[in-house]
């Protein structure tokens, strides 16, 4: 009982050059609960929130646990010098700079955020997404909202917000920085998936039946999110992703 539907089929070159994109990691993410379409009427700033939250933790985990978002495999070496002999001298970065470099927070009104898909790592990502619903398999236009618009809803709760969607108690932030305009620099940091949806390439949805409670909401799902991270051009930045 499934049915497949490709869309956004963007090549990397789209987004930056001709040159084809390196594969690096992949993991997966999880999210059940509402995820009601996106419209003219409503930015669903609220619901995007909640999916947001809800992956957060998941990210934090990636984060700990994946050896390059450490820093191990980034410690490049680099020339300082030529000695009178012609032999190179070279220095290795301190590993903790270069993770400090891949965690750099962008800045929104007063709230830090940190996504792993970003302009500065040269990475772009593909997602491949089990979407079950509580409607037909097939049906693309079904009571919970159409494919397509929750699907944009769910691409802007992977990124970093703008800062109009940000609102008092989205997140933490140090109490007496309510009324600075640059969060300070211990504020509490937000992992997001994206800088920017426009670094999705790719988007492959296979959408299933999903069995719940009778009287569920028809917006409820379950999603499975694949994400490969490809790399644009390999830096010193991002060559410690690949092997993983």
């Amino acid at each position: 009982m499934r049915s497949q539907s490709r869309k956004g089929d963007r090549g990397v070159g789209d987004l930056r050059s001709s040159h084809r994109a390196f594969d690096l990691m992949k993991f997966r993410l999880t999210y059940e609960g509402e995820l009601k379409a996106a419209g003219n009427h409503s930015r669903r700033v609220n619901e995007k929130w909640s999916i947001r939250k809800a992956l957060a933790p998941q990210l934090e985990e990636l984060w700990k646990v994946h050896p390059a978002l450490k820093g191990i495999g980034l410690c490049v070496e680099r020339p300082l010098r030529m000695d009178p002999q012609g032999e190179r001298r070279v220095a290795f970065k301190p590993r903790s700079e270069v993770a400090w470099e891949i965690k750099v927070p962008i800045i929104r009104g007063d709230r830090r955020f940190v996504p792993l898909v970003r302009n500065s790592l040269n990475l772009v990502c593909g997602l491949d997404i089990l979407f079950m619903r509580k409607d037909q398999p097939g049906e693309l236009i079904l009571k919970g909202g159409d494919i397509d618009n929750r699907l944009k809803t769910l691409f802007d709760a992977l990124s970093v917000p703008d800062a109009q969607d940000i609102r008092p108690g989205d997140i933490p932030r140090d109490p007496q920085a309510h009324h600075s305009v640059q969060p300070p620099h211990d504020a509490p940091l937000f992992l997001c998936l994206l800088e920017s949806d426009s670094l999705i390439t790719a988007v492959n949805v296979t959408t299933d039946r999903l069995l719940t409670a009778p009287n569920a909401s028809p917006s409820t799902v379950h999603l499975v999110i694949e994400v490969s991270v490809a790399a644009t051009e390999i830096t010193e930045l991002n060559i410690g992703f690949i092997g993983d």
